[in-house]
């Protein structure tokens, strides 16, 4: 990752909704099972 410490609130948005993603797909996941 960046070695920077601050990290843009951009990337923390896109990372928050990357997320949200895997939870959806995991609970689909476990609704097929």
């Amino acid at each position: 990752m960046l070695t920077q410490k601050k990290i843009p609130y951009v990337t923390i948005n896109r990372l928050s909704i990357y997320y949200r993603c895997l939870e959806r797909i995991s609970e689909v996941k476990n609704l097929v099972r």
